[in-house]
């Protein structure tokens, strides 16, 4: 699934399976009242990562704003430029 993706887009799809395991484990919780630390032990993440993603108090680090800032500065670049990246190819071969 990963092999043969650019980097950028390994970490997005990395980042996506976290945020859903984390749903996947508090649904279940909620639902069967399955022992958290157990789901997580078999999803290989860390418990206090799963309690991290769900704390109401947690404040973004600054690295994470900084990030956001960025990440809404490509998408304006990508949609600026209907997501072409590069420079325009001559039409005379050159």
């Amino acid at each position: 699934m990963l092999a043969g993706q650019p980097k950028y887009r390994q970490a997005a799809i990395k980042k996506r399976w976290k945020i859903e395991t984390y749903q996947l484990i508090h649904d279940c919780h909620q639902k069967y009242n399955w022992k958290i630390d157990l789901m997580c032990r078999w999803a290989k993440i860390a418990r206090s990562a799963y309690y991290k993603h769900f704390d109401p108090q947690r404040q973004s680090s600054q690295r994470d704003e900084r990030d956001k800032r960025i990440e809404a500065k490509i998408i304006e670049i990508a949609q600026s430029n209907n997501s072409l990246f590069g420079t325009e190819k001559n039409d005379d071969g050159c």
